[in-house]
């Protein structure tokens, strides 16, 4: 009996090994098969390759006062224009005057040099050269500026020139290290590059208006700025807008600008009804130079308030002149009645001269 069961029990332990091991092994191949049973997904694409854009007709374009290449656009003043050239010369460093930003350039096309360089992830045509641009640049905006490479407009002078020892003759100069910086700065030669400043009495206008208050009065003052400023923009839109101060105390009108500007001012100031140059000259109103009127107190405070705004030195008013004498006439002798000798004047007997003998009588 206890054979029997052996066996028994060794029979039942060989099949569940067996079982065992036939359900690894379908474990072991279902899970084979589970990637066999996914959808296949594509490997992904290979970037295509960025095709370099074209290259430009132009590398710098200004057409009707517009910046067209390069760049988003906008007006072609040299503040803008100057930016593109950041962009076109990346290693070079531009600076521009403060007071040129808002010069207009005119008409400008420059094609391409043949290299091109990448800027910010993009590749851009800069012209040939700098010193041609610039230079281009400069008749453009009316040879409004001057530009200089480095830091000094030449290099310093050598106290003595070095020789050549195997010649004698003065040795080349050695050549210069080139530098990066470029900068424009106003053309002291250019008309518009200048300010001036000229005032104008309009005492004698604002006193011929129907009305003299206030509200008025800068109706007036303002009517008279525009009409300037219009005129300006109608002539000539390169020239700066200049700026005009009123002085209540004084009746001054103060225009500081160009002398382009100035001179249009001053043909408008001019030709208002009732206006007349103070200057002592001419025109209704104006007092005679020789004997100026003494100003009042309260015209003295004024104009010494207005001299300290502006950093001029204080009024002091010129002594008066005097008046010339005429020449006395000499009185003729009065007529005698009729019948009556007229008396001649007494005429004075000709002194006898000292130790003059006298004859005998």
């Amino acid at each position: 009996m206890k054979s029997v069961n052996l066996n028994t029990s060794s029979v039942m332990n060989t099949r569940m090994w067996f079982r065992s091991l036939a359900l690894a092994t379908g474990l072991v191949t279902a899970i084979n098969l589970i990637p066999l049973a996914l959808p296949t997904q594509a490997a992904p694409a290979a970037p295509a390759a960025k095709e370099p854009p074209p290259r430009p007709a132009y590398a710098l374009e200004i057409r009707d006062g517009a910046l067209l290449h390069p760049g988003p656009g906008g007006p072609a003043n040299l503040a803008n224009v100057v930016d593109a050239l950041r962009d076109l010369f990346p290693d070079c460093n531009f600076v521009l005057a403060p007071e040129l930003a808002n010069v207009l350039v005119m008409d400008l096309k420059l094609r391409p040099g043949n290299n091109e360089v990448e800027v910010n992830g993009h590749l851009v045509w800069p012209p040939q050269s700098i010193g041609e641009t610039l230079t281009a640049l400069r008749v453009a905006a009316g040879n409004r500026f001057l530009w200089r490479n480095g830091v000094a407009e030449s290099p310093p002078p050598q106290a003595t020139p070095q020789l050549d020892p195997a010649t004698g003759l003065p040795a080349a100069a050695p050549p210069q290290e080139a530098s990066s910086l470029f900068t424009l700065l106003p053309d002291p030669t250019a008309a518009q590059s200048r300010r001036a400043v000229e005032a104008f009495s309009l005492q004698d206008y604002l006193q011929s208006l129907p009305k003299q208050d206030e509200a008025s009065l800068n109706q007036s003052l303002g009517d008279i700025e525009n009409l300037i400023v219009e005129t300006l923009n109608s002539m000539d839109a390169e020239v700066a807008r200049p700026q005009i101060r009123f002085h209540p105390g004084t009746k001054l009108l103060v225009v500081i600008g160009s002398p382009e500007a100035i001179d249009v001012a001053a043909k408008i100031i001019t030709a208002l009804p009732g206006y007349h140059a103070r200057s002592g000259g001419g025109g209704f109103g104006a007092s005679s130079p020789a004997n100026p009127p003494a100003p009042t107190p309260a015209q003295t405070a004024a104009e010494n308030a207005f001299r300290r705004r502006y950093g001029l030195n204080p009024y002091v008013p010129a002594p008066a002149l005097p008046q010339p004498s005429r020449p006395v006439s000499p009185q003729a002798p009065a007529p005698q009645p009729p019948g009556q000798p007229s008396n001649p004047p007494d005429v004075p007997a000709p002194a006898t001269p000292p130790n003059t003998p006298t004859a005998p009588r």
